[in-house]
């Protein structure tokens, strides 16, 4: 948020906002056959939601011995972090028996981080999105993105569209 010179104001709001880190990409051989989904699941956890730091999915794609990961974090990690740990997931597979899976390249890789901002229970009793929404115009300067709507483009193409006319005015 450097380049917008926030004051006082904005950085208090903006200040609250806590994110979660969201990474994707592609491997090139890591020994799971292309025929397998593998989506990872926590055993002992509520929903089977998976314990994070770690691996969400990694899905074949149309390209044989490419594989697409997900993978999430609860707090931004860095790159190096995030491919550390897929490779040692991966690595896993092999010390468990489950696959003779081998150390995979990346072919790809990019980080969707900061992800998911969100505030503490306490700051939305106390108006945290009256105050967020309340800086629309503030400045002469409107905001739009996720942490503003949602996490879906369509809806969020929407909410802009929608902000045009306050802008123009």
């Amino acid at each position: 948020m450097a380049p917008f010179a926030l004051d006082n104001k904005e950085r208090w709001i903006f200040g609250q906002f806590s994110a979660s880190g969201y990474y994707t990409g592609l491997l090139r051989n890591t020994g799971i056959p292309d025929t397998l989904d593998f989506q990872n699941i926590g055993a002992d956890t509520p929903f089977h939601i998976p314990a994070l730091p770690g691996l969400y999915s990694l899905d074949p794609t149309a390209v044989p011995g490419l594989h697409q990961f997900l993978y999430g974090s609860p707090t931004v990690l860095t790159d190096a972090a995030v491919k550390q740990d897929i490779l040692a997931s991966v690595a896993k597979l092999k010390t468990a028996g489950t696959f003779n899976t081998t150390t995979p390249e990346f072919v790809y890789f990019s980080s969707h981080s900061p992800f998911l901002m969100t505030v503490p229970a306490d700051a939305i009793k106390n108006g945290f999105y009256k105050d967020l929404y309340g800086l629309q115009g503030y400045r002469r300067t409107f905001y739009t993105g996720a942490a503003f709507h949602t996490h879906d483009s369509s809806l969020l193409w929407q909410f802009t569209e929608a902000l045009l006319p306050k802008i123009i005015a």
